[in-house]
């Protein structure tokens, strides 16, 4: 029983009549019969050769991607895969990468927060300064190394793309990071060094309120100053607005803090 239910999966006709040809003449009977063993075959069978799988929606346009796939072939077709089974191990392979990819995703999540809350905890209040004044310095840094020319209407966008110094992604390497954060302090002008309390001039004390002024008043003549502390766009508005804060608190010791 159970050979003529299998012999009826593959033949479309009732148990009881598996062994049941078409009638001589009937040549739609006899289209439709060939038509499903030719099918059956075709799906319980190899290819005429390896080149023949088809792989619908894989992208090779990747000469590493297309190199695996023409290996794999090769393996397949040597061991007598069927379309039927391909079919079933890109399915499951498309489905394992979507899973992976899912898992990596959250790693990296879990690993950037642990990473950023380190860096938070090392730089203490200094850290939004900081998030703001590395991007800056590397974009220096990499003007002078020719790595873009701003004459040129070139910025230093892959710059930080490549060294992953944007958004969240600084926090992929804090090693890094926290290198680059004395770097900052090492390039600030002496008389502003970014996350102290109040600004202090080179080799001095903190500021005297008329001198916190005199500064003021040079920051706000100055417009390398002046244009990112009013645009709330610009990269270095962050440092411009704490800047000028301290020399506000500077001014007037008793209420800055």
């Amino acid at each position: 029983m159970n050979a003529h239910t299998h012999a009826t999966g593959l033949l479309g006709v009732p148990a009881d009549q598996v062994m049941r040809l078409p009638k001589d003449g009937d040549a739609e009977g006899w289209a439709k019969f060939n038509e499903r063993i030719a099918d059956q075959f075709y799906a319980n069978a190899r290819p005429a050769a390896a080149d023949a799988y088809e792989f619908n929606g894989v992208d090779l346009s990747n000469p590493i991607d297309k190199a695996f796939i023409e290996d794999f072939r090769g393996t397949a077709f040597e061991n007598g895969v069927s379309q039927k089974q391909m079919d079933g191990f890109m399915k499951w392979f498309g489905e394992a990468n979507e899973r992976i990819n899912a898992q990596i995703i959250e790693q990296t999540k879990t690993e950037r927060a642990a990473n950023q809350a380190a860096l938070d905890q090392a730089w203490g209040e200094k850290a939004q300064v900081y998030k703001t004044e590395i991007p800056n310095v590397v974009a220096k840094l990499a003007e002078k190394a020719g790595l873009f020319d701003p004459q040129n209407g070139e910025t230093a966008e892959k710059v930080l793309q490549a060294l992953n110094i944007e958004g969240d992604a600084m926090a992929d390497n804090p090693t890094l990071m926290r290198l680059l954060a004395v770097v900052a302090d090492m390039t600030a002008e002496p008389e502003v060094l970014p996350g102290t309390a109040r600004t202090i001039p080179s080799g001095q004390g903190a500021m005297t309120p008329a001198q916190a002024k005199e500064a003021l008043d040079a920051f706000m003549a100055n417009k390398d100053k002046t244009e990112p502390f009013y645009n709330p766009a610009h990269q270095g508005h962050a440092v411009a607005k704490a800047e000028w804060q301290r020399l506000i608190n500077a001014m007037h010791p008793s209420s800055g803090g």
